[in-house]
């Protein structure tokens, strides 16, 4: 008897996970076999989802230089691939002479960004959209970030390898940034805006982002190009040695 606080085992499972946990000594056919792969193949992907849903990938938090100007690298990240982006981006920073932070734009630090000197954030794109911490940084913060120079950056898988081109950049601006510059007019990110290829990896996905990504006919791939992102990083670098008032006209 099942006490009132306890689960009941689906009964649709109960008899191939018993054949599966059983040893047999005879020899199976194939047909059992092959149901037996598939269950064993349902069951881990459900798990899968499940520890991605309820235990995400941890983000990157550090801080690294020693320069008289403090820049804060904000991010947000599905499944971290732009929280590597942005972790080059700081570390090109610090060994440009800045006094960088890096933090994950909705961390509890971040309640007041008025000692940094400047501000540079990303988020990846996400069925069309910056995620979530980063608009609702952008938000929060929009009349100090309005005071500062601020940078900008994405990474989407317009730009998937085999499918970049100098027309694709354009429309990935088009599509994922004029809506930011549009929301938040008084803040006036330094040119160029950082616009990268992402990161497509199958085993990361929930089974419903699995399900769309194939339907789209995306594949596994990294197109993440490390020169180009270490080379705009290098640009701003170079932007933030001016003075900000110059920045800002």
């Amino acid at each position: 008897m099942v006490g009132k606080n306890k689960l009941r085992f689906p009964s649709f499972l109960y008899k191939p996970l018993k054949a599966i946990a059983q040893e047999k000594t005879l020899e199976e056919d194939s047909v059992m076999k092959q149901k037996k792969q598939f269950l064993a193949k349902v069951i881990c992907f459900v798990v899968s989802c499940a520890c991605l849903t309820f235990f995400p990938p941890a983000a990157y938090s550090f801080d690294c230089g020693s320069g008289s100007t403090k820049v804060l690298v904000a991010y947000d990240t599905k499944y971290n691939a732009t929280a590597d982006i942005a972790a080059l981006i700081g570390l090109v920073l610090c060994a440009q002479g800045f006094d960088v932070t890096v933090l994950k734009a909705d961390d509890k630090s971040l309640s007041d960004i008025s000692t940094y000197d400047a501000v540079i954030l990303g988020s990846p794109i996400y069925y069309g959209s910056w995620l979530p911490a980063a608009q609702a940084f952008l938000k929060k913060h929009e009349q100090t970030l309005a005071t500062m120079p601020v940078a900008y950056f994405i990474s989407s898988n317009l730009l998937r390898e085999g499918y970049a081109s100098p027309e694709k950049e354009a429309k990935a601006l088009q599509y994922y940034v004029q809506p930011v510059l549009d929301q938040y007019p008084a803040i006036k990110p330094l040119e160029p805006i950082g616009n990268f290829g992402g990161k497509v990896e199958f085993s990361d996905f929930t089974a419903f982002e699995w399900i769309i990504m194939k339907a789209f006919g995306y594949y596994d791939n990294d197109s993440r190009d490390w020169n180009k992102i270490a080379q705009w990083a290098q640009q701003i670098s170079m932007l933030l040695t001016m003075p900000a008032e110059q920045l800002l006209q």
